[in-house]
């Protein structure tokens, strides 16, 4: 889900909806997770169970979050994790032309997670292509996934793609919900 920008700014017409599109994604690429709470920025926790989901802070552009979830861990054993994410660098740009407009949307971020339970630290980069279809958006995603170096520094912030781990790619198809408030539903599929 993506919400409209209350202030236009210059290049950003939208942000995404992390406590909503979280969890989705989460249990849409590990379908043996369940999130027990997300929590975006200074917000309040918002629990499955909708406690603490209702303050406008919770749906605010951040570029940080965490999300506790119940899953596998590396032991094998179903435990309650907390990932801790930051974004540390994030761009976009389109393509298109005079004629028609912006034809297709491209998005890139650089992400540094903590996984606390198993002292784990990841770095990630999503790399995401938007293009309208009719009345829908649909969007092919890579994400990259990195083990940091000890030359990486704290930060982790350099991300070599011929050193990832892991490669993970899906399609997304994004349509409105059907209410008037400008958001766009993200449908995510593992491909």
């Amino acid at each position: 889900k993506y919400l409209p920008c209350s202030e236009k700014k210059q290049g950003a017409t939208c942000y995404p909806d992390v406590a909503f599109n979280l969890p989705r994604l989460l249990e849409a690429f590990w379908s043996e997770a369940h999130t027990s709470y997300v929590q975006v920025g200074p917000s309040a926790k918002c629990y499955d169970s909708g406690d603490g989901c209702d303050g406008p802070e919770l749906h605010a552009a951040s570029n940080s979050f965490t999300i506790c979830f119940a899953g596998p861990s590396r032991s094998g054993q179903r435990v309650e994790q907390r990932a801790q994410s930051v974004v540390v660098r994030a761009e976009s740009g389109e393509r298109g032309t005079a004629e028609v407009g912006a034809e297709v949307f491209l998005t890139g971020e650089d992400v540094v997670q903590l996984n606390v339970e198993q002292e784990l630290q990841c770095n990630y980069r999503v790399l995401t292509e938007w293009r309208r279809a009719g009345e829908r958006v649909e969007g092919k995603r890579r994400i990259a996934a990195f083990l940091p170096s000890e030359s990486e520094g704290a930060e982790g912030r350099k991300f070599d793609m011929a050193s990832a781990v892991a490669l993970y790619d899906y399609q997304i198809v994004m349509t409105r919900p059907g209410d008037d408030d400008g958001a766009w539903l993200q449908l995510p599929r593992r491909v």
